[in-house]
């Protein structure tokens, strides 16, 4: 198996454009050129990122960028996903003008920065779409779930707050991870009163939200992981309490503790957590539990190497340890 090597940019004759939507810095430029707030609102953006990047060679490419903003007058920032497409062979322009006019302004007069930047825009000399989250062409849901979820979903979440009248008194969603086009996964913070008893609870829910039908099917092998678990496991699969059709909506409850990504963003020592994460999954993977859909040894080792060059492009420094376990796959 050869090393990985990866240039600094792609060289794609029939997307040159990747030269400029690929580097950071000058899409920062772009974005301060082009973007406008709605109301002149003194916006700067600060900063912009490269979070992920999806690239068919010669076709396509889909770029999810992290912009830091920053409001003028009360200095509050936060950070705006807004994601970027473009097409070799035809011009995302018919796309941005269905979006334009299927899209409604949710902006309000008085928005704070939570809500700030035009849905939709399109950069016509680099031949790229401007989509700001939760905008999304094949997540027609996730705009809806972000500001009010559906009736349908706040059934199915207050049925988990046991017997009596239960009613939504506060609820906050946060997007967790997001592939754009793909699929998304929400953090629902979800408090509820029961007016009877004046009894309020807070649970705390994840919603992935899919662009097909694989919710559906992950539901289903969900549902049979957690019939199969013995109660005695290492590991304790999470647990599936609804999927919607409509919005193509996967609910989960939320396994209590914090997640490994949130301890290693911490910093500090993880050693135990990362033991703990390996020695369940090992114990899963030894398991009589029929987990489904299975991928090849050989199929695996290709996503590794996939994964693999986009390290090693976006962390230079990191090369020689992704070589080093692209290595060890050979054993």
């Amino acid at each position: 198996m050869p090393s990985i090597v990866t240039d600094p940019l792609p060289v794609d004759p029939a997307l040159p454009q990747l030269q400029t939507a690929w580097n950071a810095e000058r899409m920062l430029a772009v974005f301060r050129a082009q973007i406008r707030t709605p109301g002149g609102r003194g916006i700067e953006i600060r900063n912009c990122r490269l979070s992920r990047i999806r690239y068919r060679p010669g076709l396509r490419s889909t770029v999810l960028y992290e912009l830091e903003l920053c409001e003028s007058a009360s200095g509050t920032t936060r950070t705006q996903w807004v994601t970027g497409t473009t097409h070799a062979v035809k011009s995302v322009k018919g796309m941005y003008k269905k979006l334009l006019a299927t899209t409604e302004p949710r902006v309000a007069p008085n928005a704070g920065i939570d809500n700030i930047i035009n849905t939709v825009s399109y950069i016509p000399q680099l031949n790229l779409l401007l989509n700001v989250f939760p905008m999304d062409r094949r997540l027609t849901a996730l705009p809806r779930f972000m500001e009010s979820p559906p009736a349908e979903f706040e059934a199915s979440i207050l049925r988990e707050f046991g017997s009596g009248n239960w009613r939504v008194a506060r609820r906050q969603v946060v997007p967790t991870r997001y592939r754009p086009g793909l699929g998304v996964t929400l953090c629902c913070t979800v408090e509820a009163e029961e007016p009877g008893t004046r009894s309020r609870r807070t649970r705390r829910f994840f919603v992935k939200l899919y662009r097909n039908d694989d919710g559906r099917h992950a539901y289903e092998r969900l549902r049979r992981l957690h019939r199969q678990c013995p109660a005695a496991a290492a590991f304790r699969p999470v647990r599936p309490i609804a999927y919607l059709s409509k919005p193509r909506a996967l609910i989960l409850e939320a396994s209590p503790g914090e997640s490994l990504q949130d301890l290693l963003c911490c910093g500090g020592n993880v050693r135990p957590a990362i033991e703990a994460a390996a020695t369940s999954l090992a114990d899963f993977h030894h398991s009589q539990i029929d987990a489904g859909r299975r991928r090849t040894r050989e199929a695996m080792i290709q996503r590794a190497e996939r994964a693999g060059r986009l390290i090693s492009w976006a962390c230079p420094s990191r090369r020689d340890v992704v070589n080093a376990i692209m290595e060890l796959l050979k054993i």
